[in-house]
């Protein structure tokens, strides 16, 4: 059942990923924009579903399956990212995804555990923007 249901799960991930193709050029702003709309959404409207793909990968990591899928799936994510960073201007984009991914992914998480008490969307934009300018080389 385990297996099944977080094969499901990363279908709809992958499935997620491929329907958002490549991401239009956006300045950073832009990318700002779209991934704090991406935080609000995972840590509310998509919110029993992202609880559901924690608890999926911290039990399928207990057990130790699924490591190539959920490898891929990081990847693809990172890419993403990448694509978007490339986009707004950053230079070595795939070497600056992982941090962002991360900021994201943290900031999710603080929405997830904590309901975003006193964080919302406008403060989640200015702390991404704020971090991808200081990136080294961001325009």
């Amino acid at each position: 059942m385990l297996a099944a249901t977080a094969e499901r799960m990363l279908d709809l991930d992958r499935a997620v990923i491929d329907g958002r193709g490549t991401p239009p050029d956006l300045d950073l702003a832009g990318v700002a924009r779209l991934l704090a709309a991406t935080v609000v959404h995972l840590g509310g409207a998509d919110l029993d579903r992202y609880l559901v793909r924690m608890e999926l990968v911290l039990e399928s990591r207990r057990r130790g399956l699924f490591a190539a899928e959920r490898s891929d799936a990081r990847r693809a994510f990172l890419v993403l990212v990448g694509d978007l960073l490339a986009g707004a201007g950053i230079a070595a984009p795939l070497d600056h995804a992982g941090p962002v991914l991360a900021l994201v992914d943290g900031l999710v998480l603080d929405r997830v555990l904590f309901g975003g008490v006193g964080v919302d969307g406008a403060a989640v934009e200015q702390v991404i923007e704020r971090f991808l300018r200081s990136i080294e080389g961001a325009p």
